[in-house]
């Protein structure tokens, strides 16, 4: 089975970045910097549960065509059912909603503002890399689908 790669790096990025949330949003709790209302902690939980749900369920939906590495198969298919009917990368805004739960249910003003900015870097560059693959990779047929389906957010971005 032939393959496709374009990784760049985007794996590690994505591993550094979520690691440096996490750390950076348990300083920010344990050092009480601008600390949320105590009701912030069970959205966060709630936030961080459909996260799962949907990165799940995404996973689930591309089946054998799911990689932790940017790479497609040479007879892989684009999927356009489940979540992927509505927007090109749930999986990963499924990982991007359990990131905010945390630092949601941490609660520090701070450690939010963060985590949004470092999810915007290291998503954003994972995406890029990633379209830039499938677009070579599937041409028009990605082409089309871009312009039914949105990023991340449904009918947003």
């Amino acid at each position: 089975m032939n393959k496709k790669k374009g990784d760049k790096g985007s794996c590690l990025v994505l591993v550094l970045g979520t690691i440096t949330i996490i750390f950076l949003n348990f300083f920010c709790r344990k050092n009480y910097l601008m600390i949320l209302p105590e009701i912030m902690f069970w959205i966060g939980c709630a936030v961080i549960i459909v996260g799962i749900i949907l990165r799940l369920y995404s996973v689930l939906t591309l089946g054998r065509s799911f990689t932790v590495s940017v790479q497609v198969d040479l007879d892989q298919k684009i999927i356009q059912t489940g979540p992927y009917r509505y927007i090109r990368h749930p999986a990963y805004s499924g990982s991007i909603l359990s990131l905010i739960g945390i630092a949601l249910a941490l609660r520090s003003i701070i450690g939010t503002i963060v985590t949004i900015t470092i999810i915007a870097v290291i998503y954003g560059y994972r995406i890029r890399i990633e379209e830039k693959i499938l677009e070579n990779s599937f041409k028009t047929d990605y082409q089309e689908y871009k312009k039914n389906t949105k990023r991340i957010i449904p009918f947003i971005w």
